[in-house]
């Protein structure tokens, strides 16, 4: 878990040189939160950072809440965030990513996918989304879920 996160913080670091020379919606700060097909019920929170054009890499962390069996995990996931119709990080995007989680005891390596359609009026970001994380060694779920936020 130390070695993701110090991977995570560098690339971080490393990346924040190419998304500021852009001109505006850089950087974006969400809140979400998702319903999975097994009964979990996700709160989470994003930052997305723009790369280039139409690509940005999205960073994400959720509580998991087990509503069948009263138990809690998170999860963190680092996404790489493709939108085909726009540059300025709005409408549909593509997203593909890895990340870790902890439920139930069990520690999942997650393979993540998720399509969905980013609003961006003035600021604010409304985000209905649809995906799929596959987990080779834990839960695999498809899910839903909305993020709402702000960008700058």
């Amino acid at each position: 878990m130390k070695k993701l996160l110090v991977v995570l913080l560098f690339v971080i670091f490393a990346v924040n040189a190419y998304g500021d020379e852009m001109d505006n919606n850089n950087h974006s700060i969400m809140f979400d939160i998702k319903w999975n097909t097994l009964v979990f019920l996700n709160f989470g929170l994003s930052y997305e950072h723009r790369l280039l054009e139409n690509f940005s890499l999205y960073y994400h962390a959720d509580v998991i809440t087990l509503l069948v069996f009263n138990a809690m995990g998170f999860n963190t996931e680092l996404h790489s965030r493709w939108y085909p119709l726009n540059n300025e990080l709005k409408n549909l995007y593509f997203c593909l990513g890895l990340g870790y989680g902890r439920v139930v005891g069990n520690n999942q390596l997650n393979i993540v996918s998720r399509i969905g359609w980013k609003s961006l009026r003035e600021g604010l970001i409304t985000e209905p989304f649809i995906g799929y994380t596959y987990s080779p060694r834990g839960f695999s779920q498809c899910y839903i879920g909305i993020s709402s936020g702000w960008s700058f």
